[in-house]
């Protein structure tokens, strides 16, 4: 019997040594080979849209239309900020549902800045697009009221 348990323990601990060590940083290089990932090369989501690794707007407005309560959304981009307008079902949901877009797209994307609104003249503004700057503290304002 205590040589079954040492058989097990060693078991055991092969197992997660294993598994520990494919737990590294790798990526496919240009031929198919895994390789590790060097600190400069940037890691590929699987959610990188359309675009093959650069993020579209119209694939930002999908996932916040992907959020129960969302009729709609136009999304906006400049830089690294993001102004996203939702038009909604319900408004007395209204904070909530923009809590639940800004969750679902900064899971997504966490390296951008998101200003979420479901005012009606701010959707209205982003869908004539353009300079978003300064839109964005008035939406911050409000977002952060909460």
């Amino acid at each position: 019997m205590n040589i079954q348990k040492r058989i097990c323990a060693v078991l055991l601990l092969a197992a997660v040594i294993a598994s520990a060590s494919g737990c590294g940083a790798w990526g496919r290089s240009n031929n198919g080979d895994m390789k590790p990932l060097s600190e400069n090369e940037p890691v590929r989501r699987l959610s990188s849209g359309p675009m093959q690794g650069q993020l579209s707007e119209k694939h930002l407005a999908r996932i916040a239309d992907g959020v129960s309560g969302v009729e709609g959304a136009v999304v906006v981009m400049q830089d690294m900020d993001v102004a996203v307008g939702i038009t909604i079902d319900n408004a007395a949901k209204r904070r909530v549902l923009e809590q639940q877009v800004y969750s679902a797209l900064l899971w997504q994307f966490p390296e951008y800045r998101y200003h979420v609104t479901a005012d009606k003249q701010l959707y209205a503004k982003l869908q004539e697009g353009g300079d978003i700057t300064p839109l964005l503290d008035t939406i911050d304002r409000q977002f952060i009221r909460r």
